[in-house]
């Protein structure tokens, strides 16, 4: 499965990670949409029976979404779900923060500390 909150033009080599019957799930598009070959690429990739889904919190009123976030806060509090952190660095590091961003080598968030 490919989780991805960007788009963009890196949705090619996104979509040739799945396996057989993968999924794909777009959930954002802060890249923009995608290159003029992602639609051959997904040609190219049905034998494997992809799966693409995208979702949109816009296509969902806020009255209906402010229930999931409240479970969402109850269980954060608990601590029984945290973010998952890469990096936490100074705020005069903020370079350093933007070189790991452009490579896509973090896992998780890359945190900026003001102190």
């Amino acid at each position: 499965m490919v989780v991805d909150t960007v788009a963009g033009p890196d949705m090619v080599s996104y979509l040739e990670l799945l396996r057989d019957n993968g999924r794909y799930v777009l959930c954002g598009s802060a890249g923009g949409p995608p290159t003029s070959d992602f639609f051959p690429a997904l040609l190219d990739q049905y034998h494997k029976s992809p799966t693409l889904v995208s979702f949109s919190l816009n296509s969902v009123a806020a009255d209906d979404r402010r229930p999931s976030w409240q479970e969402i806060m109850t269980l954060w509090t608990r601590g029984a779900i945290s973010p998952v952190l890469d990096e936490r660095l100074p705020l005069t590091e903020a370079e350093q923060a933007l070189r790991l961003l452009e490579r896509g080598t973090p896992f998780g968030k890359v945190v900026l500390l003001p102190r």
